[in-house]
């Protein structure tokens, strides 16, 4: 083996080599997209499922011990414009979390408003004795 095939040797070893640290690294980049991604949605389902069954304080801290990311969320009457004339007793919890790379995660839900579900009395029937 000459000299020259020694370096042409080394020289596509070397390629070979930084092309699977370049793919390695894109491959931890895509993982960490992916917890980040993961845990917005998490918390996101964990709030809107909190608001919906109207839970009065929600932990600070997600179960893993890790700081809850940032969110908003916001309540707002649903009227469809197929039922304008009349009201409707549901509203849209709207839960938006930013991860850290500054990406948002945002959830929807319609849910019944507190304030128009019938009493519990007013639901059983008044004819049925027990």
């Amino acid at each position: 083996m000459s000299l020259l095939e020694a370096v042409v040797a080394t020289v596509i070893l070397a390629l070979v080599g930084v092309a699977c640290l370049e793919g390695t690294q894109r491959a931890l980049v895509l993982q960490q997209r992916a917890e980040q991604r993961t845990l917005a949605l998490q918390q996101a389902e964990s709030e809107l499922a909190a608001v919906t069954l109207r839970a009065d304080e929600v932990e600070s801290t997600s179960p893993s011990g890790r700081a809850r990311l940032p969110q908003r969320v916001a309540r707002a009457p649903y009227q469809p414009a197929w039922a304008e004339s009349t009201p409707l007793p549901v509203e849209r919890v709207t839960v938006r979390v930013e991860t850290d790379g500054g990406r948002v995660m945002q959830l929807t839900r319609l849910v019944p408003r507190a304030r128009s579900l019938p009493p519990t009395s007013a639901l059983a029937p008044s004819s049925v004795q027990p």
